[in-house]
């Protein structure tokens, strides 16, 4: 498995997991420490939604350094408040559909 961009990662830096089905969102984080050897890097990261998890980088995940913080940290805000918004519209039996701001 390999990260779709190779980068050394620190603490803070930002990481972004694609999402795996149509109408998921992808999920946002900080990482909060870099475990593992540097040819099996693994990550301690406070998601969006504010739990932590040990997280194995693969297919779809990005590290952006902290020089992208700046920007990214507000995302991180828009993504939980989006990833709230869907898990309220599934409760209420609401059908709906997440498009990308990038299409």
């Amino acid at each position: 498995m390999s990260t779709t961009r190779q980068v050394e990662a620190h603490r803070g830096d930002v990481v972004e997991v694609s999402r795996r089905r149509v109408g998921d969102p992808g999920r946002m984080g900080e990482l909060l420490q870099v475990l593992g050897a540097p040819e099996h890097p693994h990550y301690l990261v406070r998601w969006e939604d504010g739990h932590e998890s040990v997280l194995y980088p693969g297919e779809g995940t990005t590290i952006r350094q902290k020089a992208a913080r700046a920007t990214a940290a507000p995302k991180l805000v828009l993504a939980a408040l989006t990833a709230r918004l869907v898990e309220l519209l599934r409760g209420a039996g609401v059908e709906s559909e997440l498009l990308s701001p990038d299409v």
